[in-house]
């Protein structure tokens, strides 16, 4: 028997919160990157109210290969922290695409869980750990207990 899929109401915070997670990379990353990055969350809230636009297993492939293709483009060797936290801010966002059972929203959390870290390696400010402290805190929320996340 398989779990039912997952409403709007747990993606659509799972995806705010996403972007709230990679966001502080933005200035270190490729501007390209990031806007990848923000067309691929733009997307999949789209979807969320307009479910006609909800992409196929083939263009969502076609998407992460032409990902792959821009990401080894910019970092040949995948070689340096912006290399790795790019390729990483990128998958995150198409798990997010794919994201239909509770599985994958548990996969989404501790990929962001892991991108909250990656922040720590540029910087250690007090501002950065009060940033990634409030926020990972927000992204346990929607698997709390099973139970979505409201927004306050």
């Amino acid at each position: 028997m398989n779990p039912p899929p997952l409403n709007h109401r747990s993606l659509l915070p799972l995806s705010l919160i996403t972007l709230l997670v990679v966001a502080p990379h933005f200035a270190r990353l490729d501007p390209r990157i990031s806007l990848v990055f923000m067309a691929v969350i733009l997307l999949r809230v789209t979807s969320l109210y307009r479910p006609r636009l909800r992409l196929g297993r083939w263009l969502l492939l076609g998407i992460t290969l032409a990902s792959a293709v821009l990401i080894l483009s910019l970092y040949p060797l995948l070689m340096g922290l912006p290399a790795k936290v790019a390729l990483l801010s990128l998958m995150m966002g198409l798990k997010l695409m794919e994201c239909r059972r509770r599985r994958d929203l548990y996969v989404v959390v501790f990929l962001g869980y892991f991108t909250l870290i990656t922040h720590f390696l540029f910087d250690q400010g007090m501002l950065q750990v009060a940033y990634c402290g409030g926020d990972g805190d927000r992204a346990q929320r929607p698997v709390d207990r099973g139970r979505p996340c409201r927004v306050p």
